[in-house]
């Protein structure tokens, strides 16, 4: 059932007014300089023929460049609809209709107990205005946008660039060629400050990421500040439920481990149905030596609900990187197995 409230508004195509009306307009202006030429050389059809194809261009660029999202304007009220996979924004002239597929990024800034929910399409942005972080939240939720659901990078002065995901964050400066990740089970805080962010790290130390002050960078960095919080959330979440999901094998046959944990993110059944991890918390635990070898593999034959060809190659080089033979043997048939029959095979050799 949608959930309706009511906010404020703005939208701006990726033109610029004036450059969208430059644009559209050249060939209209182009046509008639060049009809007006033909008929003072007594060719008045040929003037015709070429104003009608300036014209013609003209509507085609104006269509183009107007785009999905309403005309540029300052705020105004709209009853924004938030339902499963759809955002339905209707103003007093205009019904924007925003799916996941339609978004390329949507983020949140808070404002004290209000917040903007910002939204990026490939046609321009659009702001909205909401009474609530909550309300806020569900609606890039909605948009498949939600930390636990897509990464989120947000660009900084000097090429920096930082990654927030549902396992960590990633601070990378690509001119420079430096990166570094650092887990969420690392972070015990994170602390908002007005030349960056400092995460305070579990072992007593701090990690500064320095963005600077500029008016320009406040509101990407108190959106960084909300989003890194929202993505421990998710990630603590996430725990607590793979703490109810049996990844290892607890005395079940090597038969229905296999299938059973393939069910849990596949949407089968079993003895051991239970709310799975979300698929990045089961690749920190596939990709992390610290943890159980027990559980790495069953992680793995989770994972194969919902692998793709990326997927498949990346649980490869996790293979490849392991040290454990039962591990790696079981993420390699995990990543070139479909049927459940060869997995099992592969795995009964080795053991």
């Amino acid at each position: 059932m949608a959930h309706t409230e009511r906010v404020r508004f703005a939208a701006r195509t990726r033109f610029r007014r004036g450059v969208a009306f430059l644009l559209t307009a050249a060939p209209f202006a182009l046509g008639l300089y060049a009809c007006v030429a033909a008929i003072m050389q007594d060719h008045s059809r040929d003037g015709v023929v070429l104003l009608g194809i300036g014209a013609f261009v003209s509507l085609l660029l104006h269509l183009r460049t107007k785009g999905s999202l309403p005309t540029p304007g300052p705020f105004e009220t709209a009853a924004v609809a938030v339902d499963e996979g759809v955002v339905t924004i209707r103003t007093g002239k205009d019904v924007v209709e925003l799916r996941p597929k339609d978004v390329k990024r949507a983020y949140v800034v808070p404002r004290g107990g209000a917040a903007e929910v910002i939204i990026e399409t490939e046609n321009g942005r659009c702001e909205l205005s909401a009474h609530r972080v909550a309300f806020a939240r569900e609606i890039i939720e909605a948009l498949g946008q939600a930390p636990s659901q897509k990464p989120c990078t947000f660009g900084f002065a000097g090429g920096l660039r930082v990654t927030v995901a549902v396992d960590g964050v990633l601070v990378a400066w690509p001119l420079l060629r430096r990166r570094r990740f650092v887990p969420h089970v690392q972070i015990a805080r994170v602390t908002d400050g007005p030349e960056g962010v400092t995460l305070a790290l579990s072992d007593g130390s701090t990690y500064e990421i320095a963005i600077g002050g500029h008016p320009r960078e406040v509101e990407k960095r108190v959106a960084l500040v909300e989003r890194l919080n929202e993505a421990r959330d998710a990630y603590n979440r996430a725990e607590g439920a793979g703490a109810t999901v049996h990844l290892e094998r607890l005395g079940r046959s090597l038969e229905d481990w296999v299938r059973e944990s393939k069910a849990l993110t596949s949407g089968g059944g079993g003895r051991y149905r239970a709310a799975a991890p979300p698929p990045e918390v089961l690749w920190r635990i596939v990709t992390d030596p610290s943890e159980d070898e027990e559980k790495r593999v069953g992680a793995s034959l989770a994972l194969r609900g919902v692998l793709d060809d990326e997927g498949r190659e990346r649980l490869r080089v996790a293979a490849e990187a392991a040290a454990s033979p039962k591990v790696r043997v079981a993420l390699l048939a995990s990543a070139d197995e479909e049927d459940d029959e060869a997995v099992i095979e592969r795995m009964k050799k080795r053991a």
